[in-house]
């Protein structure tokens, strides 16, 4: 597993593609960069487990014009994640539990960082696991230039972002800690 994630990152910085400078620190910036690569599943999450993606009818649908709602966000969490990982697929339903119960909140969103061998696969592990939010197709200079400025070393990883890019947590289980600190449960009335 170690050298399967050691030949990810390898991959991710011998690209012909350069990643966005160090100075990228705005959310807004990544945004930029993410925009135009951006895509969501077709039906709702819900309705999605029956769909499977083929190359002429692809359960996915380009979302770039949704990106510009993600500004106003507070947080923005980047999910590092492919479906060939057995801990991602462990972890990848709790992280859908969380976003679908938190989402309510209004005041975080999130990206998948696909590290799929394909874009079918990735369609699938979406589709199968009903993820809600935004993707970035594998294998892109986008995928690159993420995980090398997130010094990614392992999968599934989770980036917790500030209203401005500042990174507040990093890894999956202190990310949403992080997040559930701002958030108390509340109890009833």
């Amino acid at each position: 597993m170690k050298l399967l994630i050691l030949s990810f990152l390898v991959l991710a910085t011998t690209g012909a593609c350069r990643p966005p400078s160090a100075t990228v620190t705005e959310k807004g910036e990544i945004l930029k960069i993410v925009k135009e690569r951006v895509v969501k599943l077709a039906q709702p999450a819900s309705d999605a487990q029956d769909a499977k993606p083929s190359k002429n009818n692809s359960p996915l649908k380009s979302a770039s014009d949704e990106v510009a709602a993600l500004e106003s966000k507070k947080y923005l969490f980047l999910y590092f994640s492919a479906h060939w990982c057995p801990p991602c697929r462990q972890f990848t339903p709790k992280l859908v539990d969380f976003y679908n119960k938190n989402a309510k909140n209004g005041d975080f969103d999130l990206i998948f960082v696909s590290a799929d061998r394909s874009i079918e696969e990735m369609a699938d592990y979406m589709s199968s696991t009903k993820m809600p939010w935004f993707a970035i197709p594998p294998k892109s200079d986008i995928v690159k230039a993420l995980g090398e400025k997130f010094k990614v070393e392992y999968i599934p990883h989770l980036v917790l972002l500030g209203k401005d890019g500042e990174v507040l947590a990093k890894g999956k289980d202190e990310a949403l800690q992080k997040y559930l600190e701002s958030h108390p449960v509340k109890e009833g009335p």
